[in-house]
């Protein structure tokens, strides 16, 4: 597998996509867990 460095800016893309809402309840529920 070739890993491309234009690869990461889809990466930043999705992250930038990404419901920061869900996103934090979900690090609170895995510290919940842990």
């Amino acid at each position: 597998m070739d890993m491309k460095m234009c690869a990461t800016s889809d990466v930043a893309r999705q992250w930038e996509s990404i419901d920061w809402n869900k996103a934090d309840r979900y690090v609170k529920n895995l510290k919940c867990v842990l």
